[in-house]
């Protein structure tokens, strides 16, 4: 419940940051995988698209922080592990989703970043999508790969939970490769090709 309120507050932030780039906000969506945020993207710049992506995270990062400077004054107990599993709920939210790659909000800023330079938008889209792919071999090399070379037992729902997760990014970072093929293919459109002369 801590987790899903924690997911929740990060979505309603994108969906605020959203509004106040005069976005019109469809839905928002929070469910065992996580959650998204929908809305009409017309117009977008890299800067706007950072600033949403960016918005999620950081409303975690105060919560966090506000779980963390509570915690001294709870007492042991009941409430004290709520607060607790509340900042750490926070706090793992904030950091997983600047991992950098699709489809976290991280990708999404690296995505921002590298539209901006290159004035592209399928550049950003594509790295951002290798970008998931990376976090997604990264993930399963630090949780399972590398503890048992160390000689490690990994049980099985750790395997589980890793297999999942990374299972979700790549998907994720494919279908950003994907969509940004596709954009590049239109980039290189030329509308006067396309026209009949009357």
């Amino acid at each position: 419940l801590v987790l899903l309120i924690a997911v929740l507050a990060h979505e309603a932030s994108h969906a605020v940051s959203a509004r106040l780039c005069g976005y019109r906000v469809r839905r928002i969506v929070v469910n065992l995988w996580g959650g998204h945020t929908a809305y009409e993207s017309v117009g977008e710049t890299p800067g706007r698209s950072a600033l949403i992506a960016a918005s999620g995270p950081a409303a975690n990062a105060v919560l966090a922080l506000v779980g963390y400077l509570a915690l001294p004054l709870t007492d042991p107990g009941v409430g004290r592990l709520l607060l607790l599993g509340w900042t750490f709920s926070n706090a793992f939210v904030a950091a997983f989703n600047l991992l950098p790659g699709l489809p976290l909000d991280g990708g999404w800023i690296l995505d921002s970043v590298i539209w901006k330079l290159t004035g592209r938008p399928s550049a950003g889209r594509i790295a951002a999508g290798w970008g998931g792919r990376v976090v997604a071999v990264g993930a399963v090399l630090v949780f399972v790969v590398m503890p048992l070379a160390r000689g490690e037992r990994v049980g099985l729902t750790g395997v589980a939970t890793v297999a999942l997760v990374g299972a979700f990014l790549w998907s994720g970072a494919s279908h950003a490769i994907a969509s940004g093929r596709a954009m590049r293919a239109l980039e290189r459109l030329d509308l006067a090709d396309l026209l009949l002369p009357c």
